[in-house]
C-alpha cells in the first residue's frame, strides 16, 4: 500500500522535525536570555463594549482613570463590569419611575422637558437653583 504525498510529508515531518535556527543556537549555548523580570506597565485593559480590542495603559494613574470609565484588566472582568453598569442603570430607572408617580404635573412637565433636551436616559434630575435673600418687591397693583 503506497502512501500519498501528503501522508508521506506528514510522516517525514514527524520523524525529522525542522530545526529552527534559534533552537540550535540555544542548544550550543550561543543564545542566552536574561532572567524574567515582572513589569506592570504597559498593560492591556478591556472594555465591555468591545472586549476584543484592548487599550494599552502606561502607568498607574492612567489605569485608575480607565477603571473609572468601565475598563478592566481582562475581557471577562470587562463583561462583568458592563453587566453591573447596566444593572445599576436599570435600578436607577426603576427608582426614578417610582418617584415620578408621586410628582405634581408641573414637576412631571419639567422632567419631560429635561429628557427631551438630552439623548440619554435621565436618572437623576439636576436640582433647581435656590434663590437666597428676601423676595423681590413687585410693582404690580401699586398705584
Amino acid at each position: 500500500m503506497a502512501l500519498g504525498d501528503v501522508e508521506a510529508d506528514a510522516l517525514h515531518m514527524r520523524k525529522n522535525p525542522a530545526v529552527r535556527p534559534w533552537e540550535a543556537a540555544v542548544d550550543r549555548g550561543e543564545l542566552t536570555f536574561p532572567p524574567y523580570r515582572y513589569q506592570p506597565f504597559p498593560a492591556a485593559m478591556y472594555h465591555a463594549s468591545d472586549p476584543r480590542s484592548p487599550v494599552l495603559v502606561r502607568d498607574e494613574t492612567e489605569k485608575r482613570i480607565r477603571q473609572g470609565q468601565g475598563w478592566a484588566d481582562s475581557p471577562d472582568e470587562a463583561k462583568a463590569v458592563g453587566i453591573q453598569v447596566e444593572a445599576d442603570r436599570f435600578e436607577d430607572a426603576a427608582v426614578r419611575a417610582f418617584d415620578d408617580r408621586r410628582m405634581s404635573p408641573a414637576a412631571q412637565a419639567e422632567v419631560a422637558a429635561q429628557e427631551a433636551a438630552v439623548e440619554d436616559v435621565v436618572s437623576v434630575m439636576p436640582a433647581a437653583p435656590k434663590r437666597r435673600g428676601r423676595p423681590r418687591k413687585t410693582t404690580e397693583g401699586v398705584a
